[in-house]
């Protein structure tokens, strides 16, 4: 099968995942850098026989993880009010949040139950 082919019939299964992992913003970045990827080792006499598909999901993630690990883990969003659009909430597509409760109170972190946290140093390994 062509290049160009396997672009045209896995691009868009490649953009929804990259969407997935790094929001709709960087998804095109992702999958086109998977492209390249491929691309340079199939040019080099590797990369995938069969299951493409497979191998350029994995390669969107690898990128994904690759890229965060540039940007010293952080993963850049465009405000908060994106994020609540995009979890169904603000925006044309929704309605507002809760009265009287801002969205950076919908995604703090809470901690894990005692019981949980004690038995995950009680089985650390010492350095």
């Amino acid at each position: 099968m062509r290049s160009t082919s396997l672009f045209r019939r896995y691009y868009p299964s490649a953009c929804d995942y990259a969407a997935g992992l790094a929001g709709a913003d960087h998804a095109q970045d992702r999958a086109a850098e998977a492209f390249a990827r491929i691309y340079r080792l199939v040019r080099a006499g590797r990369g995938p026989d069969k299951n493409f598909r497979a191998y350029l999901l994995t390669t969107v993630r690898h990128t994904h993880v690759d890229s965060i690990r540039r940007t010293g883990g952080e993963i850049p969003v465009a405000d908060m009010a994106t994020v609540g659009e995009s979890r169904g909430r603000g925006g044309p597509r929704g309605p507002g949040p809760r009265p009287g409760r801002r969205l950076a109170d919908e995604t703090r972190l809470h901690p894990a139950p005692p019981v949980l946290a004690a038995g995950a140093v009680a089985h650390r390994r010492p350095r």
